[in-house]
């Protein structure tokens, strides 16, 4: 597999670093070592945004690798080509094939980095109507992946960093990656002009929060087009697959276009119009976020139902 490369991931003030899963692979790009020790430490969980930490940077030397992936779209093809020679008469598969050609989505029988982890069942905690893009995956190592649609009632304004970033992104409303390492920021986007980000698949990057910040500032580049996370969500060696053949989630290849998608609507949210519940202002827990809103859940519903249709899953 492949050398994956951490690089500008922002450690954040003040924020959470609560125990979830088990985390992967120390190479991971989510997954490094937190400035307030091991993310295993149960002691992490106590951290909430009232503390006084400081945030930096933590980058590892590297390349980002260079991946090739006309082999999905290939693959893509392949698939439509046989659900259009099966098609029954019901119509199940046909939302698929009258998609657009560079917006796609398939089921695959098994996890790969790229692919989106769309949550089966209503009763899986703050993963409920989770998508969720993997963005590393070995059997044998684990897996790394970032929730596209867990929004919060927060800007990024809210959390003390520093003032390029907040000049930047400070309208910005911040996302939850996953219930791993909350004191780390992670940034998805679909610019190959950023520098220091890691190609995830064609089209889709993450990291270069400090490239991503320049561009904005210098009006190259919109607020809108990044899509900042705090934590990330990772599984030990063959945990993953464990869940999926207990039926927790569907795997799903998608295009890129379909994954940008699901980021720009879901960024539409304005976190103002939730932020605040009984005359207080909600907060990041462990099972996710306290107090949230029917605007958060119908936008993480959206993206849900969007990558379940776009495959022809029937939910």
């Amino acid at each position: 597999m492949a050398q994956v490369v951490a690089s500008n991931i922002f450690y954040l003030r003040n924020a959470a670093a609560t125990v979830g899963r088990k985390p992967a692979s120390r190479r991971s790009l989510c997954v490094v070592r937190a400035q307030f020790g091991d993310n295993r430490d149960p002691n992490e969980a106590q951290r909430n945004f009232n503390g006084n930490d400081i945030p930096r940077f933590f980058a590892v030397d590297g390349n980002p690798p260079a991946l090739e992936q006309d082999w999905r779209l290939f693959r893509a093809q392949l698939v439509a080509h046989e659900i259009g020679n099966a098609v029954p008469a019901s119509g199940a598969g046909l939302e698929m094939l009258v998609r657009p050609a560079d917006s796609w989505a398939h089921p695959i029988p098994h996890p790969e980095p790229g692919c989106l982890l769309v949550a089966r069942h209503s009763n899986l905690g703050m993963f409920s109507h989770s998508v969720v893009l993997v963005t590393e995956h070995d059997d044998t190592a684990g897996t790394s992946a970032l929730v596209l649609n867990m929004p919060t009632p927060l800007y990024i304004s809210n959390l003390g960093l520093e003032e390029d970033i907040t000049s930047s992104f400070g309208h910005s409303p911040l996302f939850i990656g996953g219930p791993m390492t909350r004191s780390l920021l992670h940034v998805l986007h679909g610019r190959g002009d950023v520098d220091s980000a890691m190609q995830i698949i064609d089209g889709v990057y993450a990291g270069g929060v400090e490239s991503a910040s320049k561009l904005v500032e210098l009006g190259l580049a919109r607020p809108e087009e990044f899509r900042l996370l705090a934590g990330y969500s990772g599984w030990g060696p063959y945990q993953l697959e464990r869940e999926i053949e207990s039926g927790s989630w569907w795997v799903v290849a998608a295009s890129h276009t379909l994954i940008l998608d699901c980021l720009r609507e879901t960024a539409a949210l304005n976190p103002a119009k939730s932020s605040v519940v009984n005359g207080r202002a909600t907060s990041i827990t462990s099972s996710g976020v306290a107090g949230g809103s029917r605007a958060q859940d119908d936008v993480k519903f959206r993206c849900w139902k969007k990558v379940l249709d776009a495959a022809g899953i029937q939910h």
